[in-house]
């Protein structure tokens, strides 16, 4: 079922035009695009179900570049952060000199502001902090990376029992855990592992955790598919039927709010429609690609 679904939603998908589309939108179709290059490495045979390993470079590449494009246009600071760091998830899957010039700039101005050498971050967000780690693994700027350990470990001190954060809702709680993922892979794999590792199994047992798709991703990162399998099948079935989870939810919601659109028939048409599409795009190639892994 899954694959006669997603061969239907891949050709959805390479006839989407990006004019009216937001940056989560193309992220998720980036996403979805680097993991069926992925499976295309690994499976070629199944990949080719679902399209050339040709369409899928250059989607990824036309994906990518909107996504460099979109940094030209001025846009809320939160929002700001959020892309430079999709474009980045991108350059170091498929290095770009272009696009990760665009991507440096930009970060040098949310990092480094009013021309000076002073660190200063607007928040401690996990968008923030996954800036300060691609700064530190593009730029090997050690500042970066200790001040995104620094925010990490500000996180650990409020956890309880060391595994979770009572307080924080669970779309919000996984947001940390996924900063925390790349943290370990890129800047120290044993500084906050065995927290993380706590926190995912205290989360997978969360009422709610097969509606939130951010999981499947977070769990791949870690290398921890095959053991959360029966979950991962839960959160892959659920999308296939529209469920998306809070997150991106409330993204949407954002996204309304901030366009001044209201809420009604005169927002961009279809557009709940191709988010969500795009959403099951990035988590169903992620599922398929690690599904050939096993």
């Amino acid at each position: 079922m899954i694959q006669a679904f997603f061969t239907n939603l891949c050709s959805i998908i390479a006839g989407r035009t990006f004019e009216d589309t937001s940056a989560d939108e193309v992220a998720h179709i980036c996403y979805g695009y680097r993991h069926l290059l992925l499976l295309a490495f690994t499976a070629p045979g199944t990949a080719k179900a679902y399209g050339s390993t040709v369409e899928f470079s250059n989607s990824f590449c036309r994906s990518t570049g909107w996504l460099a494009q979109k940094l030209d246009q001025e846009m809320d600071l939160r929002d700001r952060v959020r892309n430079v760091v999709y474009l980045m998830d991108n350059i170091v899957f498929q290095y770009n000199e272009e696009f990760n010039d665009v991507a440096g700039n930009a970060t040098v101005e949310i990092l480094f502001p009013n021309n000076t050498d002073e660190l200063e971050i607007p928040c401690e967000s996990p968008d923030v902090c996954k800036l300060l780690c691609y700064c530190g693994y593009f730029q090997g700027s050690e500042r970066t990376q200790q001040k995104a350990g620094e925010i990490i470990r500000n996180w650990v001190a409020g956890m309880s029992e060391g595994s979770f954060w009572p307080e924080l809702p669970l779309n919000e709680a996984l947001q940390r855990l996924e900063a925390m993922s790349m943290f370990s892979d890129m800047i120290n794999v044993r500084l906050f592992l065995d927290v993380l590792l706590h926190a995912v199994d205290h989360y997978a047992a969360e009422p709610e955790i097969e509606k939130e798709v951010r999981f499947l991703p977070i769990v791949s990162q870690l290398g921890l598919f095959e053991r959360y399998r029966p979950l991962m099948d839960q959160i892959v079935t659920g999308v296939a039927k529209g469920n998306i989870g809070q997150d991106q939810d409330k993204r949407m919601a954002e996204y309304v709010t901030r366009q001044q659109i209201p809420e009604d028939s005169q927002k961009p048409e279809n557009f709940e429609t191709n988010i969500i599409r795009a959403v099951q795009f990035h988590v169903m190639a992620q599922y398929l690609y690690n599904v050939s892994e096993e």
